[in-house]
């Protein structure tokens, strides 16, 4: 796909009010040390940050790295405050220029996207398509070349300032990485890149390979075809792009077969009639679920309405009409409706909560919302 480059973007990232927004962005939620210092004389520190990209002054401060375990384990660089003030500066400049080329069945870091919106997809392919492929790429972003980084952005982008603030961006590389690979896992610029990266893996597919039936989110790939071999030969062509780019799939995470199945995506196993934890979410959900030291409830003690008997979460899997709980109407407007569940089972999940001796975890509220039966 072929777009007009754009120019006449950098006196945007430069701009006073437009680092101010940005300096409110980065500082939103955040009570450290370093975004209440540059935060209480904001004035003052734009115009020194603005100063310095104009004069092309400007170098990105260190990392400040830890690891994390959940779900698996990570690396994570955070930037300085002064450094995220220039992230939001110019991926909000860029934001519309990608936005553009991207295809609409991407749906990691943009607005009105997002996992849900990824599921949903995958889903309306799961009930209309008998056979699915699913390609994951090793250590994306530790295997990120910069060279080929460069070149996607170049295709889109012409102005000069631009071209040398990312070129900033992406040489800094992420700590631990080889020379000229990798992006640091934590930065809003990696997060962005990486999702523009594999842009013209996207068209491609698409454009040129055709395949009837595509959801990507980062670097979790599915293909959707009725042929078995047709969907084999696609998949042989994806693979052979990627190596193209210098990028390589896994091998264990390779899977294919047919829809009815389950289709394994975000952590889900999606079925033409249901959303179900997958094995690994399952038993994390688990373990974050207090038992307060006695043996759970039976299942009929769990009725819809209040002044259940507590000891173990609600039953969060409802039918259309019944709930599966109880077996009484069940108020859900319209189950089809993400927004719908997403309030419900919000809701129920709180009452139970107040009520808990324990405290649960946070990735309770991400979990739940996909446990749900579609009749």
């Amino acid at each position: 796909m072929t777009m007009k480059r754009r120019g006449n973007l950098f006196n945007q990232v430069t701009d006073f009010n437009h680092l101010c927004r940005s300096a409110r962005l980065a500082a939103h939620g955040t009570f450290n040390r370093d975004s209440l210092s540059f935060m209480f004389d904001l004035e003052r520190n734009v115009v020194e940050l603005k100063r310095q990209l104009e004069g092309r002054q400007y170098l990105p401060g260190e990392y400040r790295t830890f690891c994390i375990t959940d779900p698996k384990p990570r690396t994570i660089s955070a930037s300085p405050f002064r450094d995220r003030v220039v992230h939001h500066s110019l991926c909000g400049t860029l934001e519309p220029v990608i936005e553009r080329y991207l295809i609409d069945d991407c749906y990691a870091c943009r607005v009105g996207k997002g996992t849900v919106a990824a599921i949903e997809r995958a889903r309306v392919f799961v009930r209309r398509f008998e056979r699915f492929a699913k390609l994951d790429v090793r250590h994306y972003f530790e295997t990120a070349d910069h060279g080929v980084l460069k070149a996607v952005i170049r295709r889109l982008v012409k102005d000069p300032g631009v071209l040398w603030l990312t070129d900033l961006f992406i040489d800094k590389g992420a700590p631990g990485s080889f020379p000229g690979k990798g992006m640091p896992i934590g930065n809003l610029t990696s997060q962005n890149f990486a999702n523009l990266y594999l842009g013209p893996f996207d068209h491609f597919v698409k454009e040129t390979v055709r395949v009837p039936g595509y959801v990507r989110y980062m670097d979790d790939i599915l293909l959707f075809d009725d042929d078995a071999i047709r969907l084999k030969q696609a998949v042989v062509l994806a693979t052979t792009f990627l190596e193209g780019m210098l990028l390589n799939t896994k091998d264990e995470a390779f899977r294919t077969g047919r829809t009815s199945d389950g289709v394994p995506f975000l952590g889900f196993n999606i079925f033409p009639a249901v959303i179900r934890f997958d094995r690994i979410r399952r038993r994390r959900f688990r373990a974050i679920v207090p038992t307060s030291g006695h043996r759970p409830a039976p299942r009929r003690q769990f009725p819809c309405r209040r002044g259940r008997t507590l000891g173990r979460p609600p039953r969060l899997v409802a039918s259309e009409n019944r709930c599966r709980t109880s077996g009484r109407p069940c108020h859900i407007c319209d189950i089809s409706d993400p927004k719908a569940v997403t309030k419900f089972v919000s809701r129920r999940v709180t009452r139970w909560l107040t009520d808990q001796p324990a405290v649960v975890s946070n990735y309770l509220w991400l979990s739940v919302c996909y446990t749900r039966r579609v009749v």
